[in-house]
């Protein structure tokens, strides 16, 4: 390894997380033996930080400004490697435009977190740009991806569609000016500088909203009348998607003592955190989480989120809760303060725990990753243009749905497909929605009014992007045929999951939610599918509704079962890491559902049910996975919980990967799935696949997708819910025989089989048209 170039974006401004890890890793990997020589390619005016003195460097004129590194960075990079003769290029910004030539030179890229995919309502317009379409070209141009944490390289693979080999997790670090700072001028000085005073809760981060900082205002609103004197200190730079913080903190008025300083000078950090009480972290989603490493280094007690990272950050040295229960992160606030001997436990644990987070560990494994980067042979960026000149290939597919990062049933559907289709020799080509021909200021207007019709029209699309000028358009989602309602593309299949909102909207409690434009939508989807050449159906109960309510001709609608990633979703040892991940306990029994909040799902009966259960085994708990569409449906819950009196025996887990959704199955005693309607169902498929028994609905097409593997129940019985539960959990017999069952059920199902049959159908419209 003769040079590493390792290019820095924006360190002449404050810097935020990312730009912290930009310096220390770099700072650490000069002082290891064996370093190999680096170039910095600087987009900075100024060196506050003190690089330039001890590396080489070469700035980029012109780039200081991210679409101008983005544009003119391209060619500034491609001559600065050939100059220099580098034999790789490391940004650690997620952002360089590695479109240009490398002139042999391999290329590492550091993306630190997905938080726009998984909270897209929390990142402006830039952001979404760079992330949507920018950040997956560069990410797949690069030869290794690194990232910071497990949890981040398991959903970057999933929204970048990156393999997993080509991802390479690396803890971040604290460097050694956080430690506990005693009482002394210095630290009353650095206090005073901000206007703090002891004592106080202490939050450092971003001001946005998927830092939670409005939840974090509601709980402590709930407990500091019962302790007088306490502030809440925020310290951070405002961001965007701030309106929801400020509201809460307006509803506050001057009852609860709230004080936000603005940035802070790293140096102040230590004293900062020292001096707190305790520091509360109550973010939805972080790549990382350095504040409450860096919290823990200086000895101050944790409070923080369950979701993402968090848990894999922290372990066991802090007390994680659900984030999006006020009264949970009110309680454990509580629990620090009130808690001597728990403050001085958090304390010891988080100094160990810290202690094991070192930036020279970061830079050993990051040189590890360039030879590793060097070692491997260059990959050839995927294309589809070979697929037209071969006249003995397959016509190509467009297949619009099938690239989409949601973790929704049907995202999960589209993505699946596309790769079998592509492993059986299929080509395809990622097809795409397009926007209605209106001007941009009338999105914003409509986005301060409340209303994103971004989403709104990629709920509701009304054209499409991409037209095949030769094969055939799929679109992967009944949802998505409201786009050809007018217009008919040439040789088209949609694949139908439901008709729930056509079939049920005489079910109230089913289709209650519809407006007036849902139902006007829906009635365009229902044209577009008319339209069609061919359906495929997931069940045949689906295949009857298509019939039934669209008079559509039975000889071209096909039933073609989903499958299950068996590579992933199969029987695993639950380790104790993830137990104390999660915080839960081995000893409880664990009823899981994973899904949405959908009213449809039948939670409310599950919950009814569920306190059924814990008369007769008050060692059980139910753990929900998946996010709630709306947070109305979570408050809902939330509400039904607290007067059932199951507080604490019921977990929600939003963003989980589908590496730890494979674990939540298998700790599970009993998999419960009492949904009301389904067109598939494939949650108790993969919970069988894990080999977890299952009680399920016998409504829809549940009864056909798990056959005689499952208990099943009528969704209105909310005492026969509680009773096949109890029966598995109660029954080691019964439990033993539903697990060889659901394995044998789940082993016929599989996403090579969809594919191939899915090829008939292309086939099939090919010869006809």
């Amino acid at each position: 390894m003769k040079r590493i170039g390792y290019l820095t974006y924006g360190l002449d401004r404050s810097p935020t997380g990312i730009g912290r890890y930009a310096i220390e890793l770099l700072r650490a990997m000069k002082g290891l033996p064996g370093c190999p020589e680096i170039v910095l390619l600087t987009t900075e005016q100024s060196d506050p930080h003190n690089l330039w003195d001890d590396f080489e460097r070469h700035p980029l004129p012109g780039c200081g400004l991210l679409p101008a590194l983005l544009a003119a960075g391209n060619a500034a990079l491609s001559a600065a490697i050939k100059r220099y003769d580098l034999d790789l290029v490391h940004d650690p910004n997620g952002i360089a435009p590695f479109f240009g030539p490398a002139f042999g030179a391999k290329r590492v890229a550091t993306i630190h977190d997905a938080f726009p995919y998984v909270y897209p309502q929390t990142h402006n317009r830039l952001d979404n740009w760079r992330y949507r379409w920018l950040l997956p070209q560069a990410a797949r141009r690069a030869d290794l991806v690194l990232t910071d944490s497990h949890h981040s390289a398991s959903d970057i693979a999933r929204y970048l569609h990156l393999p997993a080999n080509q991802i390479k997790a690396i803890a971040c670090a604290v460097n050694s000016s956080f430690t506990p700072v005693p009482d002394s001028p210095e630290r009353r000085a650095a206090l005073t500088r901000y206007k703090v005073e002891p004592p106080y809760l202490f939050y450092l981060g971003g001001i946005t909203a998927r830092k939670n900082i409005a939840g974090l205002l509601e709980a402590f609103a709930r407990i500091q009348p019962g302790y007088p004197g306490l502030k809440l200190v925020i310290a951070g730079k405002r961001q965007w998607q701030t309106a929801e913080i400020d509201a809460a903190f307006a509803r506050l008025g001057q009852s609860a003592p709230v004080h936000f300083t603005g940035y802070l000078a790293e140096s102040d950090l230590p004293a900062l955190y020292s001096a707190a009480t305790a520091f509360v972290f109550p973010s939805l989603y972080e790549g990382f989480g350095l504040p409450p490493l860096e919290a823990m280094a200086c000895g101050t007690p944790v409070v923080t989120s369950n979701l993402s990272s968090l848990p894999e950050v922290v372990g066991e040295a802090a007390l994680t809760v659900n984030p999006h229960s006020v009264k949970e992160l009110g309680a454990a606030i509580k629990r620090v303060l009130s808690e001597p001997d728990l403050r001085a436990d958090l304390r010891q644990r988080g100094l160990e725990r810290a202690a094991l987070f070192s930036w020279e560990r970061a830079a050993h494994e990051t040189l590890e990753a360039y030879h590793h980067a060097l070692e491997t042979s260059s990959r050839p960026v995927r294309s589809f243009a070979g697929s037209f000149k071969n006249e003995e290939s397959p016509p190509p597919v467009v297949l619009v749905g099938g690239a989409s990062s949601s973790l929704t049933g049907l995202s999960r559907y589209g993505r699946n497909l596309s790769t079998a289709l592509s492993q059986q020799g299929q080509p395809i080509i990622p097809g795409a929605i397009a926007r209605p021909p209106l001007p941009g200021p009338f999105f914003n207007l409509a986005r301060k009014m409340g209303f994103d019709l971004n989403t709104f029209f990629s709920t509701y699309p009304l054209a499409l992007a991409a037209r095949p000028e030769q094969g055939l358009l799929h679109l992967t989602s009944q949802n998505l045929a409201s786009a050809v309602a007018f217009k008919k593309p040439a040789r088209l299949v949609i694949t139908v999951h439901d008709l729930i909102t056509l079939a049920c909207r005489q079910q109230p409690e089913i289709t209650g939610y519809m407006r007036f434009y849902d139902r006007l939508f829906d009635n365009l989807a229902a044209r577009g599918l008319k339209k069609a050449d061919f359906l495929i159906a997931d069940s045949e109960h689906t295949r009857q509704d298509i019939i039934q309510r669209l008079n559509y001709p039975p000889k071209c609608i096909k039933v073609i079962y989903l499958g299950v990633e068996h590579a992933q979703f199969k029987p695993a040892t639950v380790s104790a890491d993830f137990y104390n991940r999660y915080n839960l306990e081995k000893n409880k029994a664990y009823l899981i559902y994973a899904g949405s909040e959908d009213p449809r799902k039948n939670l409310r009966r599950l919950l009814a049910a569920f306190k059924l259960v814990t008369e007769a085994c008050p060692q059980a708990r139910l753990i929900k996975v998946g996010a709630a569409r709306f947070q109305g449906e979570r408050q809902a819950l939330l509400a039904e919980i607290e007067k059932l009196g199951l507080a604490g025996k019921v977990h929600f887990f939003d963003q989980v990967s589908d590496e730890d959704l494979v674990y939540f199955y298998n700790l599970a005693s009993v998999f419960v799935f009492p949904s009301l309607y389904e067109g598939f169902g494939l949650p108790p498929l993969e919970a069988m696949a894990c080999g977890t028994p299952v009680v399920c609905s016998s409504a829809a097409a549940l009864p056909e997708v798990v056959g005689e593997a499952a208990l099943l129940v009528d969704p209105f019985d909310v005492p026969g819910l509680a009773a096949a539960i109890e029966r598995v959990l109660c029954e080691p017999g019964l439990s033993a025989e539903l697990r060889r069952r659901g394995l044998e059920r789940a082993a016929g199902f599989t996403w090579e089989r969809t594919a191939q049959q899915t090829l008939e159908v292309y086939r099939q419209v090919l010869e006809n048209s």
